[in-house]
């Protein structure tokens, strides 16, 4: 992937994030919220195109993985 393609990239997801706003995005929080919508294409994009995106799936997994057991918490036998 081009780095022209890339900025488009991540130009449209921060129009989807914020609509009418002119705020600035870290590309820690582009790439979480990436990550939110589409897991399969932020790998795919990583391992392919980005490979130093990779810090941030390791970080959004540890993360994932965390959530998981706080969920289950909750719905365990009364």
């Amino acid at each position: 992937m081009k780095v022209s393609q890339l900025h488009k990239r991540l130009q449209n997801l921060s129009a989807k994030i914020r609509p009418n706003g002119n705020r600035e995005f870290t590309l820690e929080e582009l790439c979480r919220e990436y990550w939110r919508r589409d897991k399969r294409g932020f790998l795919a994009l990583a391992k392919r195109d980005c490979t130093s995106l990779h810090v941030f799936v390791d970080i959004f997994q540890r993360e994932d993985a965390d959530r998981v057991p706080r969920a289950n918490r909750g719905t365990g036998a009364r």
